[in-house]
Parts: structure tokens; sequence; C-alpha cells
């Protein structure tokens, strides 16, 4: 996790996280109508990469770019990771699947879906 600290005095006052850690530890969803619709998908550069240049599957670019190991990232949805593996390998779209790994990674199925 990127932390930055905020001090005052010589003492810690303020720690900053990033918006989708902050998401992830308090458990709430995104926002509504923030990345959810349709033709509204932000998708960051990092994962076009990795998913283009070289040869990822979305899911498999999502994961990296969140710096969410197989592990972890398979104990979240509620899986195996031979199963996660064989959903990054083969690029599995059931919507039901998707909606697992996107809640994992704190992502709207839109981001995740082809």
């Amino acid at each position: 996790m990127n932390t930055q600290y905020i001090y005052h005095d010589r003492k810690i006052e303020y720690v900053v996280i990033p918006y989708r850690d902050y998401l992830r530890l308090t458990k709430q969803p995104a926002p509504a109508g923030n990345a959810d619709e349709d033709d509204n998908v932000l998708i960051p550069h990092e994962v076009i990469e990795l998913r283009f240049l070289k040869g990822m599957s979305k899911l498999a670019a999502w994961r990296k770019y969140l710096k969410i190991s197989q592990k972890d990232m398979a104990s979240r949805a509620g899986m195996t990771q031979g199963a996660l593996s064989q959903i990054e390998k083969s690029g599995s779209n059931h919507r039901a699947t998707l909606e697992k790994l996107a809640a994992a990674m704190n992502i709207s199925v839109a981001q995740l879906a082809d």
C-alpha cells in the first residue's frame, strides 16, 4: 500500500492512502456513476499496457496493476488459486464470476468485462 504521512510537531498527524485502498479497507463500494456506466469505463494505461504489450488477460492485468497476488485474489473472490489461474488463462466471462472478481479488486464489472 502506498502511504504518505503528514507530520505536525514531528508527530504523525494524518495518513494519506490511495482511494482504492481506502475503499477496500472500509469495504465500501465505489460511488455510483463513477466508472460503472458502460460508456464511461475508466481503465488505467498500465492495465492496457500489460494486456496488449505483455499479452495478459484483462483480469491478470488488473490483478498485477493492483499488486494483488494470485493467492490473495483467489481468497478474496472465494475460489482456489488453481481456479483463478484457469480463469486468467481462459478469459472466462461468466457474469457471476466477473462480479466476484471485480468486487475482490474493488473495481466495476464494466472495467473487467471485454
